[in-house]
C-alpha cells in the first residue's frame, strides 16, 4: 500500500493559533486533485461531483479569481483543489464557486446518527480531520465544538480555530476563554465520516428527547450542546430548559437566542 499521504499526518495534528487552518467543511463539483496550489502541479487524486472535502488550508493563490485550497478528501487523503470547482454544501464558502449541485455524503446532515466522542487537546494541538464544527462566523471560519470546566460546571461552548487559544463558553451574562488545555475538550465523531452529526430545530427552552448531554452545572442540572444564529454567523453554545433558549458566547457577552438547534444522537 502506497505510503503516500502517510497516515495522513498521523491524524493530521495542528496546533491551535495557526492562521492558516481553516477546517471548513465543503465539497467538489470534481475533477483532478493535486499536490499543490496550481496547474503545474502532479495531480494525487480525483473527485466527482457532490464528494466532500475539508478544506483545511487558504493559499492566497488564485486563478480566475477563484483561490487553491489545500484540502483533506476521502477520509484522509491531503492534496489541493483549485476553488472554482469547490462548493458549499448548505451556503457558499467565500473564494469557492457555489453551492454544491450533489451531495455524496453518508446522507444528509441531518439523517447522519453518530455517537460524540470528547478528547482534550494536547498541548493545544488538536486532530483537525476528526473535529465536528457546529457553525461558523460571519467571515465563514469554522466554529467548532468545546466544552470546559468553569466554576464546578462542565460548560458546551465553541472554539475558533484562528482566533482562539482555547474553549469560549458562556457563564453569567459572560464571555470566557478557557485556555488551560487540561480544562477543556472538543468533539470528535466516533464514525469514521466527515463532519457526521445531526441537529433538531427548537425554540422557547425546548430539548428534543435524543439530545446529547454534553455538561453540567454546578448543581448537576443537564447541559445540552445547541447553536443559533446571530450576527451573521452561526455559533454553538448551551442550553437547558430553564434558559428560554440557546445561550453562546460573543462579543465579550452571553446572549440567549430563542430559535436554536440541538445537537442529537
Amino acid at each position: 500500500m502506497k505510503v503516500k499521504y502517510v497516515l495522513v499526518l498521523l491524524f493530521f495534528y495542528f496546533q491551535l493559533g495557526i492562521a492558516n487552518a481553516s477546517g471548513i467543511e465543503g465539497g467538489s463539483w470534481g475533477g483532478k486533485v493535486r499536490s499543490g496550489p496550481g496547474k503545474e502541479f502532479s495531480q494525487v487524486g480525483s473527485l466527482n461531483n457532490g464528494d466532500p472535502v475539508i478544506l483545511i488550508e487558504s493559499t492566497s493563490i488564485f486563478l480566475d479569481g477563484y483561490e487553491w485550497f489545500k484540502i483533506i478528501y476521502n477520509n484522509n487523503s491531503v492534496g489541493y483543489q483549485w476553488g472554482g470547482i469547490l462548493c458549499g454544501f448548505e451556503i457558499k464558502i467565500a473564494g469557492t464557486y457555489s453551492v454544491c449541485e450533489k451531495d455524496n455524503r453518508d446522507s444528509s446532515s441531518l439523517n447522519r446518527a453518530v455517537n460524540y466522542n470528547w478528547v482534550s487537546s494536547s498541548n493545544g494541538s488538536v486532530m483537525l480531520s476528526k473535529m465536528i464544527q457546529g457553525g461558523q462566523n460571519r467571515n465563514n471560519i469554522p466554529l467548532f465544538l468545546c466544552r470546559a470546566k468553569f466554576n464546578g460546571g462542565i460548560h458546551p461552548g465553541k472554539i475558533n480555530l484562528k482566533k482562539h487559544k482555547g474553549c469560549h463558553i458562556a457563564w453569567g451574562g459572560i464571555e470566557y476563554e478557557i485556555s488551560n488545555p487540561s480544562n477543556w475538550e472538543y468533539a470528535i465523531s466516533a464514525a469514521n465520516s466527515l463532519a457526521n452529526q445531526r441537529w433538531q430545530t427548537r425554540s422557547g427552552g425546548a430539548i428534543p428527547s435524543s439530545a446529547v448531554k454534553t455538561g453540567q452545572e454546578a448543581n448537576g442540572v443537564f447541559l445540552y450542546t445547541c447553536r443559533a444564529k446571530f450576527n451573521s454567523g452561526i455559533h454553538p453554545g448551551k442550553i437547558h430548559s430553564e434558559f428560554g433558549g440557546c445561550n453562546i458566547p460573543y462579543g465579550g457577552r452571553e446572549h440567549t437566542i430563542f430559535e436554536y438547534d440541538v445537537l442529537v444522537n
